[in-house]
């Protein structure tokens, strides 16, 4: 019971980590095309 609340935990923290890390790329990519345009 434990470790499967544990499982749920950690896919619920993977997505979150990946929907951070598009929104983190894109910020990058923007910033860098900003730069560049500059």
């Amino acid at each position: 019971m434990v470790y499967e609340f544990v499982d749920e935990k950690i896919e619920m923290m993977e997505k979150t980590s990946s929907f951070y890390n598009q929104i983190f790329s894109l910020f990058q990519i923007s910033l860098f095309n900003f730069v560049v345009a500059s």
